[in-house]
């Protein structure tokens, strides 16, 4: 008997640093074929992006790897900036108001975040095929026809279903696919190191000492008495001044000249002099080809968005193109990754070049006033509050996705006071925040909503209100059309208090908003229905529970 082939995996992707094993992960706990290749030998042993935000963290519990992550991880609740010698501002992360389980910022060498993505990877019995890399790529109406090349320089053609290219700035896919790269390379250097560094700066903190030559700043390793340095500098940096003698001595000279005698630089382990880019492809989706990460954009390290917007991107379009690998959404769906991700990654970009144009500013005049101002606004909550949710990426939204809606009924399908309060609540691209739900202590149930949002499905959360009993049909027709997708979505419906309305027929899963917290988060004063993506982001609302309304909106998510 001739042996039957081995299936061929529905999506190739190419690249396995962390968005491209993000990727991979989310694909395969999506129930996807996987196929993932890299050109190294394994993990990169260099540090590489440090810091991993919260939001990036949210996903990471999803994804089953962040009890992981935190365990090898060091958490940063601030940051302070010095100047001449005297600390100029003082800025706290303050996420306690987001509604997130991570209120705080992680630094963990990139090398560690891969193994954790690889090792997670592993237990969907796939393994990445190293030392292998894309030579080239068609995009064909119906497949991807991609040929490969193994470390012995053999190449084979393959034909697969899709293609994703997470390989990095120089992407040989985005090349393959011509798509515009635009923007420019940023006039100043930098300068980083790994190093060992005795100080009396708290573990805990970031540093930036504001110097003539631009800024310097400290980032804590996990590792104790380890940390990350990098200078960005007005003058040329060349790869001689990354030799791990001359940059001890220069980081050194930098700390001593700012006021930092008794700090000691020794025993560097990864230095490098580089350059910068502000970068965006024109689009992220070419046919049946797909950009992600650094393939598709480039920012300045500024705020620490790199790896995390990548991973942010991989997180968005996973959900979507395994939703039309099963035949469940059409291929539509898959265009409002590019339509989303280009937004937010226009913003992180713009962020990021203010920020990294105001700390490396040049002008004498220019300077003063920039420390004046710093020292100014770090007096100020709402400035830390706001940085705090721009970093952390607590705060991405696609109110402008094609993907995206909202039914809010007139005056006589709901009362002035529930139409105010459903205004205040939640709306239609936001992240769902992370309720906590507050059972009694005798009471077992989730204690997060993010509990409930475990999983590869919709959910969708239909709130009895306060008057549950006046909206019982309207209600009871959209849990009775819940039934019919509940292969595709999960449906809760949320009761006040312990007990709901005995007028209202469900024997399916019931959330218990014991104190009312749930209902007032989501401006549930009257009945209403919420549907959350997997990705965790806002899909759809109602304002009374609408069936009709709600089967027109699943129509464009959902093949019938």
């Amino acid at each position: 008997m001739v042996p039957k082939p081995a299936p061929i995996p529905a999506v190739l992707i190419v690249g396995a640093g962390p968005v491209g094993l993000t990727m991979a992960c989310e694909l395969a706990r999506h129930g996807v074929s996987v196929r993932i290749i890299d050109a190294s030998d394994g993990p990169t042993t260099q540090s590489r992006a440090l810091g991993i935000q919260a939001r990036t963290l949210e996903v990471f519990e999803n994804i089953g790897i962040v009890d992981e992550v935190l365990a090898r991880a060091r958490k940063i609740h601030g940051l302070s900036a010095f100047a001449d010698g005297h600390r100029i501002t003082h800025i706290s992360f303050d996420m306690e108001s987001f509604e997130t389980h991570y209120p705080y910022l992680l630094i963990l060498p990139q090398g560690e975040t891969e193994q954790i993505l690889v090792d997670r990877l592993k237990t969907y019995g796939i393994e990445v095929e190293r030392r292998t890399t894309l030579r080239g790529l068609r995009n064909e109406p119906s497949s991807v026809l991609a040929t490969l090349a193994d470390f012995d320089g053999h190449a084979s053609t393959i034909r697969i279903s899709w293609l994703i290219g997470c390989d990095g700035a120089r992407s040989t896919v985005r090349k393959n696919l011509d798509l515009p790269f635009e923007g420019a390379e940023y006039e100043d250097s930098f300068l980083l190191a790994d190093v060992s560094l005795a100080w009396d700066r708290p573990d805990d903190e970031m540093t930036v000492l504001l110097t003539p030559d631009g800024p310097m700043i400290a980032f804590p390793l996990p590792e104790p008495g380890r940390s990350r340095l990098v200078h960005a500098s007005t003058h040329p940096v060349e790869t001689s001044d990354a030799e791990p003698e001359r940059v001890v001595e220069r980081f050194q000279a930098m700390l001593r000249d700012q006021g930092r005698p008794e700090a000691v630089v020794s025993n560097p382990t990864w230095t490098s002099a580089f350059k910068i880019h502000r970068r965006v492809a024109s689009r992220f989706r070419e046919g049946r080809c797909f950009i992600a990460g650094d393939a598709a954009h480039l920012h300045s390290p500024a705020g620490g968005q790199g790896m995390n917007t990548g991973i942010q991107d991989a997180y968005n379009l996973a959900w979507k193109l395994a939703l039309v690998v099963r035949g469940e959404s059409p291929e539509s769906l898959l265009d409002s990754y590019s339509v989303e991700r280009r937004s937010v990654v226009a913003g992180v970009v713009k962020g990021s070049d203010l920020l990294t144009r105001v700390v490396t500013m040049r002008s004498p005049i220019g300077k003063v006033l920039r420390d004046l101002l710093a020292g100014l606004l770090g007096e100020f909550d709402f400035v830390a509050r706001k940085l705090s949710k721009n970093v952390s990426e607590l705060g991405v939204e696609y109110h402008a996705s094609p993907i995206v809606h909202e039914d809010r009924g007139g005056i006589l399908a709901a009362g002035l006071g529930d139409r105010l309060d459903f205004r205040g609540g939640l709306h239609p691209g936001e992240r769902v925040p992370d309720v906590f739900l507050e059972p009694p202590e005798d009471v077992e149930g989730p204690t997060r909503l993010f509990q409930i949002l475990q999983g590869t499905k919709h959910v969708l959360l239909v709130f009895e209100g306060e008057h549950a009993d006046a909206e019982h049909a309207k209600i009871e027709h959209v849990l009775a059309l819940s039934k019919t997708l509940e292969g595709r979505i999960t449906t809760y419906f949320v009761v006040r208090g312990d007990v709901g309305s005995p007028s209202i027929a469900w024997e399916g899963p019931t959330l218990r908003d014991h104190e009312g917290l749930l209902h007032h988060r989501f401006g549930a004063r009257g009945a209403c229905l919420y549907l959350i993506r997997p990705d965790g982001y806002l899909g759809y609302r109602s304002l009374p529970p609408d069936a009709e309304r709600l089967s027109a909106y699943l129509a464009r998510i959902f093949v019938h």
